[in-house]
């Protein structure tokens, strides 16, 4: 199913995990006993409402960062690689992992490039390009004939 409007549903996507941290911050007293308050859901909705409108800025801006994570989890893993998880500590939720094992981290790892990367690859795709206005984007069917005449 091909989706219509990336900016629209990659907004979206941002939307439902600005969401979850909020739930998160609510479902964190009640239920495990500590007060965990984050500011990026704010980031995340002022992200969501620029993308949905397709403004070129933020998309520019939503690549550098989501590329920004996936190289530093990249780095993580060529590093767990290289050098061994001994020292290394995995938070997951309210789990900490000290000394995890290899598929510990790549578990964690490939969920978070998951995340990340979803709205990444969407944003640099031709479409996208095309939908927020990016000159250099290759042409659609139509538009290559069109240019000749």
């Amino acid at each position: 199913m091909p989706i219509n409007d990336i900016g629209k549903f990659v907004g979206r996507y941002f939307q439902v995990l600005a969401w979850l941290s909020i739930a998160s911050m609510v479902i964190s007293p009640i239920f495990f006993d500590s007060l965990n308050f984050d500011f990026t859901f704010i980031l995340l909705f002022w992200v969501a409402h620029h993308l949905i409108r397709h403004n070129a800025t933020a998309r520019n801006w939503t690549i550098g960062i989501t590329g920004f994570y996936v190289a530093l989890i990249i780095l993580m893993l060529l590093y767990a690689c290289l050098a061994g998880t001994e020292s290394m500590r995995v938070t997951f939720g309210r789990r900490i992992i000290e000394n995890p094992s290899f598929g510990q981290v790549a578990t964690v790892a490939i969920a978070l490039i998951l995340l990340v990367g979803v709205p990444l690859g969407l944003l640099l795709t031709p479409k996208a390009r095309r939908e927020f206005g990016v000159v250099g984007g290759p042409p659609s069917a139509g538009e290559g004939s069109q240019a000749c005449q």
